[in-house]
C-alpha cells in the first residue's frame, strides 16, 4: 500500500490517510484556510465533548485544518467512530447533492468499520485451502470498504462452503464433488470425528448446532438473492450484512476449534 493509504492508528480497522483527508475536504469543507465553521473554541469543545479528547488548538503548530486532520488521525477506532457520527450531525457535504448523498452513506459505513472492527478472529484454515485463503483475505479488505459487508457475504460463504466440504470429504466418500454448503456441513458433523466427543451439555450443544445448521440453510439464498455476488436490485442492509458475514465466520472459526481440539487430544 502507498502512504495515502496508510493507517495512522496502527489499528487494523482505523481510519486510513486517504479517509481522513476525504472526510476534512469533502465533508466539513475547508475555505480560503478555515476548516469548517470551527473556531479555535469550539474545535476543541468537539473533541471533548464528543470523544473526551483535551485539544489546545492555540498550542498546535499548524491550521485549524492541520490540528483536526492529526487530532483525527491519532484517535483509537472507537473515537474515530464517535468523531465521524458527530460530523454526519453537524455537517453536510461541499459538493453536489448526489456527492454528498452518496459520501454520507460512506461514512455510515466507515462508523460501522469502525465500532466493529474487521472479522470477529482471524479464520486460517492453513496452507492446504488456497481458495479458501483467498475468500478470507478478499472478504477482510470488502469490509473495511464502503459498502464492503454486502460484497463480504459472497466472500465469507464461498470460504465455508469450500472448507466444510474439503472437510466432509475426507470422512465421507459419497459426498458428490460439487455438494452444497448445507449437505457438506450435515455430513461433517455426522461422519467428521471432531464432532463426535462432546461430552458437557451435549444435548445443549447438539440444539446449538442444529441452530447453525438453520442459519446455513438460509446463507445460500441470501448470498444468490441479497449480497453483491449478483446484480440483485435490493440487497442486505449494513446491518443485516454485517450479522450475516460475523455469522458465517464464527461457524468457521467453531469448525477450525473442533479439528485443532481433536487433533491435540490425538496427539
Amino acid at each position: 500500500m502507498g502512504i495515502a493509504n496508510k493507517i495512522p492508528n496502527g489499528e487494523e480497522n482505523g481510519l486510513t490517510n486517504k479517509e481522513v483527508l476525504k472526510i476534512v475536504n469533502q465533508w466539513i469543507g475547508v475555505e480560503g484556510g478555515y476548516l469548517g465553521d470551527f473556531s479555535y473554541r469550539t474545535h476543541d469543545e468537539f473533541w471533548l465533548e464528543e470523544c473526551d479528547i483535551t485539544v489546545s488548538t492555540g498550542w498546535f503548530e499548524g491550521t485549524t485544518r492541520e490540528c483536526f486532520i492529526d487530532t483525527l488521525s491519532k484517535a483509537t477506532s472507537h473515537q474515530q467512530a464517535d468523531a465521524v457520527d458527530a460530523l454526519l450531525e453537524r455537517f453536510s457535504g461541499v459538493r453536489s447533492d448526489e456527492e454528498n448523498q452518496r459520501l454520507r452513506a460512506e461514512l455510515i459505513n466507515l462508523v460501522a468499520r469502525l465500532r466493529t472492527g474487521t472479522l470477529s478472529a482471524h479464520f486460517s484454515p492453513g496452507d492446504n485451502f488456497d481458495a479458501v485463503n483467498r475468500a478470507i483475505g478478499d472478504a477482510r479488505e470488502l469490509v473495511k470498504s464502503s459498502g464492503g459487508y454486502q460484497s463480504a457475504v459472497d466472500r465469507m460463504h464461498t470460504a465455508l462452503h469450500g472448507y466444510v466440504r474439503v472437510l466432509a470429504k475426507q470422512n465421507d466418500d459419497d459426498l458428490p464433488e460439487d455438494a452444497d454448503l448445507v449437505a457438506s456441513w450435515k455430513s461433517l458433523l455426522t461422519h467428521h470425528p471432531s464432532f463426535g466427543g462432546m461430552s458437557v451439555r451435549r444435548q445443549d450443544i447438539k440444539k446449538a448446532t442444529r441452530s447453525l445448521t438453520a442459519i446455513i440453510d438460509v446463507l445460500n439464498p441470501i448470498r444468490n438473492r441479497a449480497s453483491n455476488a449478483h446484480p440483485n436490485e435490493l440487497v442486505l442492509e449494513q446491518a443485516e450484512a454485517m450479522l450475516i458475514v460475523n455469522l458465517t465466520n464464527t461457524i468457521a472459526l467453531y469448525t477450525q476449534a473442533k479439528l485443532r481440539e481433536s487433533e491435540k487430544s490425538a496427539l
